[in-house]
């Protein structure tokens, strides 16, 4: 006798119970579609019919869902909270000498240029606008300092590093302005460097107005984009076609052709032997094939993706940022007004100090070398070895089928 729709479905048992969220969508799958097929619909009616009402199901189950997968992970979170915390105090027993000395160079770095503002304000020359443009060079510099040192503290050595570029970008932008612009022939470099953001407003106004609605958000009045563009033609009718390039503000600098290239500023910055730093963070910037390299972790013999803290590789970041910070410091001091003697033996102190971190940075890391080696060499006698996928069972690997 076959079943009525109004009698009771059969009573699954446990072991025929969808145990995965695919297992229970593929049941309502078939379920649907065979509902479909039985109404007297063909094969890609059917199949048709069955992705609509799915997906208006799963368009409506969505937020119950979601609140049920923040349930469900919402202990591994709290865990995950205290692991990295626990985590950041470990890194300390290597690292935390170097850290602090990286931290104390910022700190006094930025005491000094709070009393060289502070000193041009006294003396009535803070309207100077190399002065101005330098100073907020060197509080960006800072920002991004402090950043770098947030994440080499939790033990993300790979955001630092990235981080580092843009360091690194402040400080040779910082060099070019303070050599170039008291020459006479240059006086107006800050202001042509700051009026170059209206080159950037148009460009990004213009992708805004072409994806707004897309996305959802208000265009830009037309009067808006036409005051951009005028704005931005103004400028180059001034300084040139040439001014419209991502570097258009140094043409005309030696060296510097048409604005397009940042190692022309490099040269000029006489820190082209730095090259091969600033290509190894750009990777990471743009996450290309190289990065995925840069990003994996080997240990006991193992290699993973590193998609989480480490307490290794701290050196190099910390070392490209201290350089990064210094040098723009150093060149914001040359075009301070007056000239101070306690700074300039400041600036020679704090030389010594990013040498003496740097060499921390690098005792830290042979120390987690030499830990590691140490760790792996105790768990081998046991015949053990410590991988990014957890402690390994070497017997029970050589054991395996």
């Amino acid at each position: 006798m076959s079943e009525s729709p109004e009698s009771p479905p059969a009573k699954q048992s446990p072991s025929d119970e969808p145990k995965t969220l695919d297992e229970r969508m593929k049941r309502q799958w078939d379920r649907v579609y065979r509902l479909c097929i039985e109404s007297g619909m063909d094969h890609d009616a059917a199949t048709t019919r069955t992705v609509d009402l799915l997906s208006e199901v799963q368009d409506n189950l969505a937020p119950g869902y979601a609140e049920d997968l923040l349930a469900d992970v919402a202990a591994h979170v709290s865990d995950t909270r205290v692991y990295l915390t626990d985590f950041a105090e470990r890194l300390r027993e290597h690292w935390g000498e170097a850290l602090d000395l990286y931290m104390a160079i910022v700190e006094v770095v930025e005491g000094v240029i709070r009393a060289s503002i502070a000193r041009s304000v006294d003396n009535g020359t803070s309207d100077d606008p190399l002065f101005d443009l330098l100073s907020q060079l060197n509080g960006q510099a800072l920002r991004v300092a402090r950043e770098v040192h947030v994440l080499l503290s939790h033990g993300y050595p790979m955001g630092a590093l990235a981080l580092s570029r843009t360091l690194y970008e402040i400080a040779v932008r910082t060099v070019v302005l303070a050599e170039y612009g008291r020459e006479s022939e240059h006086e107006d470099l800050a202001e042509r460097y700051l009026l170059h953001g209206r080159i950037a407003n148009l460009k990004d106004a213009s992708v805004y107005q072409r994806d707004a609605e897309l996305l959802g958000y208000t265009p830009f009045d037309e009067p808006v984009i036409q005051r951009l563009q005028d704005e931005r033609d103004a400028l180059v009718e001034r300084y040139g076609t040439d001014y419209k390039q991502p570097y258009g503000w140094a043409v005309g600098l030696p060296g510097i052709t048409s604005g397009r290239r940042f190692d022309e500023l490099e040269a000029l910055a006489r820190v082209s032997h730095r090259r091969g730093h600033y290509q190894l963070t750009s990777h990471l910037i743009h996450a290309d094939a190289k990065a995925l390299g840069l990003n994996s972790v080997t240990r006991g013999g193992a290699s993973a993706v590193l998609t989480n803290a480490t307490n290794a590789a701290l050196s190099d970041p910390a070392s490209h940022a201290l350089y990064a910070l210094n040098l723009t410091f150093v060149n914001f001091l040359k075009v301070s007004q007056p000239v101070s003697l306690a700074d300039s033996f400041t600036a020679q102190a704090i030389e010594v100090l990013v040498e003496r971190a740097e060499a921390a940075f690098e005792a830290a890391e042979m120390r987690v070398v030499d830990a590691e080696e140490r760790l792996q060499t105790q768990l081998a006698a046991e015949g053990k070895r410590m991988t990014p996928f957890g402690l390994v069972d070497l017997g029970a690997v050589d054991e395996a089928p």
